[in-house]
């Protein structure tokens, strides 16, 4: 005769399954709302951004919103419609299948995004290569296990088998994302840190050491969150509190993107310029109009084309030293601020 699973029985498996999910549930639509924030004050910020930029943000923002409507959906079914059937926590909502597919086209796509941006810093092309494949396969990897989870529906088969390869190939997920992120934020200093060697004003070297902590935290961010559910899962992979953070992964990384983006209008205005509002002009595939805009991290610095172009061409053609010539001239109305600004800009790239 079977035997009757108790009261007690059934209140831990609802601990250790059910309220995890509705707690990843909560976070993931507070995480939509922290990006939503974030991709209206973009639009407002940077109306005039370049067109791939924008299309880009608003199909993350887009996908983000699939995802939790799908999260959002599958926590509803198990919670509500599927309340006090044990049976039934068992098999995973349609919902909560799509969002992870959904998920994996968010993060890995972010992470190809800084690590364009880091190629076109330092034109480290065997750097580059080594980011780009790592980023492709954790998200072939991410692909792969949701395939699974697709056929077998069920989160507690897929991944609650500690010998199971796909219990392996997840952490393996997890760990390489945090990995990776720590590298990018690593490299992404090391050009800043270059770059203040630049530098010979205390205004020029502030707005580095700026950069520099706001690219580590934001990089931290994400990369936390990883190993967060690394460490959940490896610990107790039958018990969902690591589907919090799994949860929350996607929601990170477009924070931390949209974050590194408004961050350049924080920037100009730290820097001294007017309050933070729309700009004519990003810098991502480089300035539009008759300015030119670049400086690491983000920074928009805007100098006049013409005097600035003249300026250096002639002290190349006829062997003045640039560093001189930034000390000596000047730009009527701005000053030698610009001008050390845009020779740290002669040595790198944009960066978003």
């Amino acid at each position: 005769m079977a035997t009757s699973i108790t009261p007690a029985e059934v209140q831990a498996i609802l601990s250790t399954s059910l309220a995890p999910l509705v707690v990843g549930g909560f976070v993931t639509v507070f995480a939509l709302g922290i990006v939503t924030l974030q991709f209206v004050n973009f639009l407002q910020t940077f109306p005039n951004s370049r067109y791939f930029v924008k299309t880009f943000v608003t199909y993350l923002w887009v996908a983000q919103v699939a995802y939790t409507a799908g999260i959002c959906q599958g926590t509803y079914a198990m919670a509500v419609q599927d309340f006090g059937n044990l049976e039934a926590l068992a098999v995973t909502p349609v919902g909560l299948n799509v969002a992870q597919v959904i998920g994996g086209v968010i993060d890995h796509p972010i992470q190809l995004f800084f690590i364009f941006q880091i190629y076109r810093a330092t034109r480290k092309v065997a750097l580059s290569i080594f980011l780009v494949t790592c980023a492709v396969l954790l998200e072939v990897l991410a692909l792969y296990i949701c395939v699974n989870l697709l056929e077998t529906h069920s989160i507690s088969t897929t991944f609650g088998d500690e010998k199971s390869v796909y219990y392996k190939l997840l952490l393996l997920l997890f760990f390489g994302d945090g990995a990776l992120d720590l590298v990018n934020a690593a490299v992404l200093c090391w050009h800043l840190q270059v770059q203040r060697q630049s530098a010979f004003s205390q205004r020029t070297l502030s707005l580095v050491n700026h950069l520099v902590v706001y690219t580590l935290q934001t990089g931290f961010t994400t990369s936390l969150v990883a190993f967060a559910s690394a460490i959940a899962y490896a610990k107790a992979p039958n018990n969902y509190i690591w589907v919090i953070f799994f949860e929350l992964l996607p929601g990170s990384f477009l924070g931390a993107l949209l974050a590194n983006l408004n961050n350049r209008g924080n920037l100009r205005f730290a820097n001294g310029s007017s309050a933070p509002g729309p700009t004519q002009s990003t810098s991502f595939f480089g300035a539009t109009g008759g300015v030119n805009s670049a400086v690491s991290g983000g920074l928009q610095v805007t100098v006049a084309r013409n005097v600035m172009v003249r300026l250096f061409r002639a002290a190349f053609r006829v062997g003045i030293d640039v560093n001189q010539l930034s000390r000596d001239a000047k730009i009527p109305g701005e000053g030698d601020r610009e001008i050390e600004m845009h020779k740290m800009a002669m040595g790198s790239s944009n960066i978003v």
